[in-house]
């Protein structure tokens, strides 16, 4: 519809929107800036490409999907912020963007060439993640961060008890097992921990 506008510079999209188009805004070498709504799933495929000029994008925390060429070419474009339930980048996403650093979520799933072309790019994302795959298969400086489960403090403890004098562990209804002191923990402690779980606790 808009695609290959000259005179767009700005664009903001009202809430009531809960699709794009492919390739809507591709190639409006002017636009500098695009405000997308909160609803909207998909940034499809091409939907901003050679779009020159972008400068400044919102992704909302609706977006699970980031289309193949979404950005493409986007040049001007230096910096996005990645939602946490985004699931999926499109091969050659951003590629040849002038982004400098990406924070990709746990369970991101990117590919190798969603960046392609882009020099210099700073990763942050989990051990053995996507994104780590992703960082390492092109050699980009990554900064690893940690998991960290937050307990769940309702849950109740549903079994109990030791192997030996030096490990102990606590079951509780969320399914956590916790295991306490030192010492080697085997395949056959897990078999004997779980077989005590009572069947039927959710």
């Amino acid at each position: 519809m808009f695609s290959g506008c000259k005179s767009l510079k700005n664009v903001e999209i009202p809430e009531s929107v809960t699709s794009i188009s492919s390739y809507v805004f591709s190639d409006c070498k002017a636009l500098e800036k695009a405000v997308l709504p909160k609803n909207i799933s998909i940034i499809d495929l091409g939907t901003f490409q050679y779009c020159s000029s972008l400068r400044e994008i919102n992704i909302p925390e609706s977006v699970t999907e980031i289309g193949k060429w979404a950005f493409t070419n986007c040049v001007s474009l230096n910096e996005i912020k990645l939602p946490e339930g985004l699931e999926y980048i499109g091969s050659y996403a951003f590629s040849d963007t002038a982004v400098s650093y990406i924070d990709i979520p746990m369970n991101t799933h990117i590919y190798d060439d969603s960046f392609e072309g882009v020099k210099g790019l700073k990763v942050s994302c989990y051990e053995n993640s996507w994104g780590h795959s992703f960082a390492k298969a092109n050699g980009y400086e990554c900064e690893l961060k940690k998991f960290v489960y937050k307990k769940d403090e309702n849950a109740e403890i549903v079994s109990s008890g030791s192997w030996n004098t030096n490990l102990s562990y606590t079951l509780d209804s969320s399914g956590t097992l916790t295991i306490s002191g030192s010492g080697k923990y085997g395949s056959a402690m897990l078999i004997a921990t779980m077989s005590r779980y009572p069947r039927g606790t959710d």
